[in-house]
This record gives C-alpha cells, sequence and structure tokens, in this order.
C-alpha cells in the first residue's frame, strides 16, 4: 500500500499510461455533459497486484492533481483538495472497477480525468477521458446577445443607408435647381464656337465702323474745298 506521500511523487516510479502492458481500462475519449447533469466516469482493472487505486484531474494549462484514492480492500474513497468533503463526489470500488461518479455537474468540473493503480513501485493509468461541461442557458444567453448585436447592426445600416439616400436626393433637388435658374447648359466645345463667333462679329464691326469715320471725313473735306472755290 503506497502513502499520499509517495502518491505525489509518482514521477519517481515506472509509469504506465495507456500501453499494452497496462491492466487499466478506463473509458476514454471526449465526452459531455450538461450543468446539473450526474456522469460515471467507468475504470476497470485487471492487476491482482494493485492494491491503491485513484483518480487524476488534469485541467487545461495546469498540471496533474490527484482526484480520489481507494484501497483495494476499503469501500471509502479519501478525495483531496477542492475535491475533499464535497458530497457530489463519490467512487464505486471492488470487483476489478473504480469508477468516479460526478452528480450536480459544475463548469469547473470540465478536463482530463485518468484512472490509476500502484503496486510496489509501479503505477499505471488509463487513455484519459476529456469531459465538457455545457451550461445551456449561457449558450442561450450567449445567442440572445448575439441576436441583439445583430439587430443594433441592422437599425445602424438602416440609418446609414437613409442618410446617404436622403443626401442623394438633395444633391439632385440642389442640381436641377441650380440648372433651371442658369438656363440650359452649354458644353465647352459649343462655348468655344460662340466665343469664337462673337470676336469675329465685334471684329466686323469694328472695321465698319473705321470705314464708316474714313468717309465721312472725305465727304466733309469734300464739301470744305468746294464751298471755297464757291466763294
Amino acid at each position: 500500500y503506497l502513502s499520499h506521500t509517495k502518491l505525489s511523487l509518482y514521477s519517481t516510479f515506472h509509469v504506465l499510461a495507456g500501453t499494452e502492458s497496462s491492466s487499466i481500462r478506463q473509458e476514454s475519449g471526449l465526452m459531455s455533459a450538461n450543468v446539473g447533469d450526474t456522469l460515471v466516469l467507468h475504470c476497470f482493472h485487471e492487476s491482482d497486484m494493485a492494491v491503491l487505486f485513484s483518480w487524476y484531474k488534469q485541467t487545461l494549462g495546469d498540471k496533474l492533481q490527484l482526484f480520489s484514492t481507494v484501497n483495494k480492500y476499503d469501500r471509502n474513497a479519501t478525495f483531496y483538495h477542492e475535491f475533499k468533503d464535497n458530497p457530489r463526489f463519490s467512487v464505486e470500488n471492488g470487483q476489478e472497477k473504480n469508477h468516479l461518479r460526478i452528480s450536480d455537474m459544475q463548469l469547473s468540473d470540465s478536463g482530463t480525468y485518468y484512472c490509476g493503480s500502484s503496486y510496489s513501485n509501479k503505477m499505471e493509468f488509463g487513455e484519459g477521458a476529456i469531459l465538457i461541461v455545457k451550461d445551456p442557458l449561457l449558450l442561450v444567453y450567449c445567442l440572445g446577445v448575439a441576436l441583439a448585436l445583430l439587430f443594433i447592426l441592422i437599425i445602424v445600416l438602416a440609418c446609414i443607408m437613409y442618410k446617404m439616400y436622403k443626401r442623394k436626393c438633395r444633391g439632385k433637388l440642389l442640381k436641377s435647381f441650380v440648372s433651371q435658374t442658369r438656363g440650359p447648359t452649354v458644353s465647352q466645345s459649343d462655348a468655344g464656337a460662340q466665343d469664337g463667333d462673337s470676336l469675329h462679329y465685334v471684329a466686323l464691326n469694328l472695321s465698319n465702323n473705321k470705314n464708316r469715320s474714313r468717309r465721312q471725313r472725305n465727304t466733309m473735306e469734300e464739301e470744305t474745298v468746294y464751298s471755297g472755290i464757291r466763294q
């Protein structure tokens, strides 16, 4: 019978975990349960030499922690650390079995559980069972929050689109009003043509005015000469 002190120093022992030579047959793989459920982790041992059986728990990011131990000749298991004196945990021992029962499950019960046995300087472990505890109410709450955020996002997008549409309509109305006030728009090519025609027209007027002034001056000179001759 190994004392608890020796179990806490199990790294100094020869350990067999999940190998063919191990006599531990543990229910392994991924297991899931809801908060408040009751679950039994099954473990069987086939060695007549083992006298002490144990359970270990390992949570993500933490080291392996001793959960419970029970002697082959004792029906009552001993629990350690935060599992001590907790009525939610119990062990069914005897007839080559070491089953761990967890009732009223909590989220903190999630982790990997290893069943072990020990004799002399040899320890054996099962492959480990990964237990995930879910909270349906928490899931419903998260979905509700997600739906609320999605609804708010839809409202915000609708407001933005409405403002953009309103601004666009206002711009069209302003452009229409300006075009009606200023009259029809003229393209750059047409404006250039009109400017050229205007310059040509001005040049013709200036030329005509010069010719008219010259004729008037000649007429006045002729009349002055004629008047002088008559006198």
